[in-house]
C-alpha cells in the first residue's frame, strides 16, 4: 500500500514538472500545433510539405536537406504563433494581423535569439509568403491586397533589422579576430607538421595502426590549414579520387586538387589545394 502511494506521489510530481516545462516553452512548442487535428483538416500541412519539396528540388544533398528542414521549422514556428487561438485555419486569414507579426519579432528577441538568426527567420517567412502569394492553396481566402500588406510588413521588418544585423556581425567578427593565431604560431605549426609527417609515414609503412593514421591526417590537415585557411569541411570532404586525379596545372608546376563538396561550393565552386612534388608525395601508399 505504501509502495502504491509512493508511485502515486511520483506520478503527480512528474505531471506537475511536465506542466511547468510545457508552460516555460509554450511558444516554442506551439510549432506542434501544426500536427494537431485542426490543422490536419486544413491545407496548411499540405502547403508546407509542398513548399518543402519545392525547396529541396530534385538533387537533394544532406546539407540542403538540413537547410530546408531549418527553413521549414522557422516557418512552422511563425505559422504556429500567428494561428494560436484561431479557428478556421484553412482560409489563412489568421495571417492578416500585421501587429501580431511585430509581436512575433519581439517574442523571438525575448527568447534571446541572435539578431542574425531572427533575420534568417524573417527571410524564410518572406520567401514562404512569396510562394503562397504566387500559388495560394484553394482554401486560401486572403485577397491580393491582404497578401501585399502582409509581405510588405515582413519586408519592412527585415529592412529595419539591417543595422542591428550589421552591428552584431561586426561584434562577432571582432571577437573572432581576437582569437586568431599569430603568423608566428602558424609558421611554427607548419614547420612542425612538415617535420613530423614524413616520420609518421615511415612508421605507417612498417606498422600501419589506426592511431598513426589519425596522427597523419591531423598533421596534414594542420599543415594545409596554415597555408590555405579553408574550413575544416574542405579537408573532411576530400576524396581519394580527387587526390589521385590531381594533375600539374598551376604556373608553378604544382599538383592541383579540386574538392567539390564543401559549404560554399555553390557560390565559389570547388575548393583548391596546390601541392608541391614533396607535399603530393605524402600520399599514403594505399591511395
Amino acid at each position: 500500500m505504501c509502495h502504491c502511494k509512493k508511485n502515486s506521489l511520483w506520478i503527480k510530481a512528474s505531471a506537475k514538472l511536465i506542466n511547468v516545462n510545457v508552460l516555460k516553452t509554450r511558444q516554442w512548442q506551439i510549432v506542434l500545433d501544426l500536427e494537431s487535428d485542426s490543422l490536419r483538416r486544413t491545407s496548411a500541412e499540405d502547403l508546407i510539405n509542398e513548399y518543402k519539396a519545392h525547396q529541396e528540388g530534385w538533387d537533394l544533398s544532406a546539407r540542403l536537406k538540413n537547410n530546408v528542414a531549418s527553413k521549414v521549422f522557422r516557418i512552422k514556428h511563425f505559422l504556429g504563433y500567428m494561428a494560436e487561438g484561431k479557428s478556421s485555419l484553412g482560409n489563412m486569414l489568421f495571417l492578416n494581423e500585421t501587429s501580431r507579426i511585430r509581436q512575433w519579432m519581439d517574442k523571438l528577441r525575448v527568447s534571446r535569439i541572435t539578431e542574425t538568426t531572427i533575420h534568417h527567420y524573417f527571410k524564410n517567412v518572406a520567401q514562404f509568403l512569396d510562394y503562397v502569394s504566387e500559388t495560394p492553396p484553394t482554401t486560401c481566402r486572403l485577397s491580393k491586397a491582404m497578401l501585399v500588406a502582409i509581405r510588405r510588413e515582413v519586408r519592412t521588418l527585415i529592412k529595419g533589422m539591417r543595422r542591428k544585423v550589421v552591428t552584431h556581425e561586426y561584434k562577432v567578427k571582432t571577437a573572432k579576430e581576437g582569437k586568431l593565431l599569430s603568423k608566428a604560431h602558424l609558421l611554427q605549426c607548419r614547420e612542425k607538421a612538415r617535420k613530423f609527417i614524413p616520420a609518421i609515414l615511415e612508421k605507417l609503412k612498417t606498422s600501419p595502426i589506426t592511431k598513426d593514421q589519425w596522427r597523419f591526417y591531423g598533421h596534414l590537415t594542420a599543415y594545409l590549414a596554415t597555408i590555405y585557411g579553408h574550413r575544416g569541411g574542405v579537408y573532411q570532404n576530400l576524396l581519394v579520387e580527387e587526390v589521385t586525379g590531381a594533375r600539374k596545372g598551376d604556373p608553378a608546376g604544382n599538383f592541383l586538387i579540386n574538392i567539390a563538396t564543401h559549404k560554399t561550393n555553390q557560390a565559389f565552386g570547388a575548393a583548391q589545394l596546390s601541392l608541391t612534388d614533396e607535399e603530393y608525395g605524402w600520399r599514403p601508399s594505399s591511395t
